[in-house]
């Protein structure tokens, strides 16, 4: 096993795309993950551990921890000479690389999804002056500072993180974003679409939340938006996913009795493609003070079909910086509702800007955040690492 790359992340997300072109580039993989990956192929092993469980916080940390010793328990059989690629999911893995670093000098790479400790601080489960907090900042600064790379999706994430993690030192940061499966996910015409027609959005502007309802995902302004747009046929809002905050959600809009806002589980492969398409608007939210601890993916999913991108957010962030840069969608703060009913109000009254943000979220998908784009600056990462040609200490931002 001495040429593969051991790719750590208990759950998969778009790391599948990764795997696959990395097989294609000609590499050869062992994947450490609480899921399996359909691709028939000589050069994958797969070793299978705990899977990740988002029920609440004690079923994420249980997981956590049995996924993080299974994985340390399968590296230490492999090959040293392998170069391992750990995600933060969970959040614990990059001090693994820390630990074959310093017993076996085994090079690793970091890919950090979100930022941690600051999320579980943020979500109030942890003080920040708790003592275990000052630990796990510790080791996260040995960990990143003793990878070879390490891999952020946004540029204010890779700001905070060089901040919190290394205070004023410079790190061996570079950009990444997430990408979308731009062959999958595309725009389709509604009169063509069968999620349209089985939910009955053909007419009037379909505005979309579709994800995990979490803390970090404030869609309570959905509920007061829908209910100060009752009687407008203009609009229709669906919200597709689970969490823990959808009961809550469901019974607010039963409470005020609203029949313009649908409710959906997730959906399945068959049909994600379609109604993810079905949205001309898609919402992607990020609670107050989570913002620049995370980068939503399903903002690049969104782009991918065509949508505009409706952010509500805290400025500065990645989410608003996409949305300002490629002109494909608006943000506004969490709790303006004026201002959000003012943008869908400009929308609903100029069908060519509606148009125009749709075309420039399918233009710029396609172009910067595809999955063959992204997935091949990863492989080139790893691949010089590989070779031991990578030696800078700047944070390098994709253009």
């Amino acid at each position: 096993m001495n040429n593969y790359v051991i790719i750590v992340n208990q759950f998969l997300g778009p790391l599948s795309d990764l795997i696959n072109e990395l097989i294609s580039s000609g590499l050869k993989v062992i994947l450490i993950s609480g899921e399996t990956i359909d691709v028939k192929s000589n050069d994958l092993i797969i070793f299978q551990g705990p899977r990740y469980n988002r029920k609440n916080i004690y079923t994420r940390f249980n997981s956590w921890v049995r996924f993080s010793l299974f994985s340390f328990n399968t590296i230490r059989k492999l090959n040293k000479q392998s170069l391992i690629l750990f995600t933060t999911n969970p959040p614990f893995l990059p001090w693994l690389g820390m630990y074959f670093k310093l017993i076996r000098n085994q090079q690793y790479l970091v890919r950090i999804l979100d930022i941690y400790p600051d999320v579980l601080i943020w979500a109030g489960i942890m003080s920040k002056n708790n003592p275990i907090n000052n630990i796990w900042v510790k080791l996260n600064s040995h960990s990143y500072e003793r990878a070879g790379k390490v891999i952020c999706l946004g540029r204010f994430m890779a700001e905070k993180i060089n901040f919190i993690f290394h205070a004023g030192k410079n790190m061996k940061m570079v950009v990444v974003p997430d990408w979308a499966n731009t062959e999958y996910l595309k725009p389709i015409p509604k009169k063509n679409n069968p999620f349209v027609k089985k939910y009955s959005l053909l007419q009037g502007i379909t505005i979309m939340y579709s994800g995990n309802m979490g803390i970090t995902h404030d869609l309570s302004m959905l509920i007061n938006l829908a209910e100060s747009l009752t009687g407008d046929n203009r609009f229709q809002f669906v919200i597709v996913g689970e969490g823990p905050n959808k009961d809550s959600l469901k019974n607010e809009s039963t409470k005020r009795n609203l029949n313009n806002i649908l409710f959906l589980p997730y959906q399945d492969i068959n049909n994600f493609n379609y109604s993810m398409a079905s949205a001309d608007i898609s919402v992607i939210s990020l609670s107050k003070g989570s913002e620049k601890n995370m980068m939503p993916c399903k903002t690049y999913s969104g782009m991918a079909v065509g949508s505009v991108i409706f952010g509500i957010s805290q400025p500065p962030n990645d989410v608003e910086y996409i949305i300002n840069k490629y002109k494909c969608g608006f943000n506004v703060l969490p709790n303006d509702i004026n201002s959000a009913l003012e943008m869908l109000n400009i929308l609903a009254d100029n069908p060519e800007l509606l148009i125009e943000y749709k075309i420039n979220s399918r233009k710029n998908a396609e172009k910067y955040f595809s999955r063959v784009v992204n997935t091949l600056k990863i492989i080139d990462i790893i691949k010089k690492e590989n070779n031991r040609k990578f030696h800078n200490n700047k944070i390098l931002v994709d253009k």
